[in-house]
């Protein structure tokens, strides 16, 4: 058995909405029994808002962790807490987007190739 992932990244859909047609970026954290799910724009890196629960965001969130959902990697680290106060910055921003290209183009090409 695999051991669970403490924190991670996501690019998603709003599960509960579904007509709420925007992407969002979310990051994931478990820590000391408790878990945060932080919700940001796409377009501007704007924090929406921070979701805490007790117990592993697996269980607490785990229809944000949907198929249509895909993971993000970042090349450097970002400070959730200061993510927060003053948004993701450009450079987070101009990788999600990078990461989002790569992952359509995937799925495109995935599909043309059938």
């Amino acid at each position: 058995m695999s051991e669970r992932q403490n924190k991670c990244w996501r690019y998603s859909r709003n599960p509960d909405d579904k007509n709420d047609k925007k992407w969002y970026v979310l990051a994931f954290v478990n820590g000391k029994g408790a878990c945060s799910l932080t919700r940001f724009e796409t377009a501007d890196g704007k924090h929406l808002e921070t979701l805490y629960e007790k117990g592993d965001f697996q269980d607490k969130f785990g229809d944000w962790l949907n198929p249509v959902s895909f993971p993000l990697r970042f090349s450097h680290t970002i400070k959730l807490v200061k993510a927060r106060k003053e948004g993701l910055t450009k450079y987070a921003l101009s990788g999600i987007k990078k990461q989002v290209i790569e992952l359509a183009t995937s799925a495109l090409l995935g599909i043309l190739d059938c």
